[in-house]
Parts: C-alpha cells; structure tokens; sequence
C-alpha cells in the first residue's frame, strides 16, 4: 500500500540481515592494512584504529574489527562529528597539510591505462 508501518523484528535477525556486510567490511578493513605501507601499518600496529561515522555505532564493531584483525580497535569520542571535526583542525594547519599533500603527490606511481583491445 506504500504507507508507513511499524514491524519489530528481533535482534538475531538484524545480525543475520547484516553479516554479509559486516563481513565485506572486515575483509575491505583487511585489505587496505595489507596494502599500507610498512611506516603506516608500523603505526596502526601501534596505535590501532578510531572508528568514526555511522557504523561505528553499530554495537559489537569494534570489538569484531579486534578479534579479526588482532589489532586495537576503538570508537571516536563523537563518531558522528568526527571526521568534520578532523577536517576542520586540518584546515587549521594548512601548511601541514600542503606539506603531506606535496609528499604524497611524490610517492604516487604512474600507472599506464590498459590497452584497449
């Protein structure tokens, strides 16, 4: 009918409804730590993950993103203003900035396009 209505469902069945995502997350989580520098996975080792944003409210994450990657997970303090909060004092080093930006450009390689066939 296309009006609004409210179900309850049960908890077991929001977790099976979100463990494929959940899992392709763990796995995406994995492969970029993989592909990360040795200096920057010498400090995510060290230091562990922040998780920000909307999923980083999703109880049980963190702890998973642990167990899975046997690395300190936490959750931002406010997760849903972190990264504009993180934004904004990056704006406020705008040298810094312009600096890692300049030392990332440099370590980029040149990748050719693939060929046409």
């Amino acid at each position: 009918s296309g009006e609004l209505r409210v179900v309850r469902i049960k908890a077991e069945e929001l977790r099976d409804a979100l463990a494929a995502p959940v899992a392709a997350l763990v796995n995406a989580v994995r492969t970029v730590l993989e592909d990360s520098p040795a200096e920057l996975s010498a400090d995510i080792a060290q230091n562990g993950i922040v998780l920000s944003g909307g999923v980083a409210l999703l109880t049980g994450l963190a702890g998973l993103l642990t167990r899975e990657l046997r690395l300190p997970v936490a959750v931002a303090k406010d997760p849903l203003t972190a990264v504009v909060a993180g934004c904004g004092a990056s704006l406020e080093r705008l040298d810094l900035l312009r600096a890692l930006h300049l030392e990332a450009r440099a370590s980029i390689r040149r990748v050719e396009p693939l060929a046409a066939h």
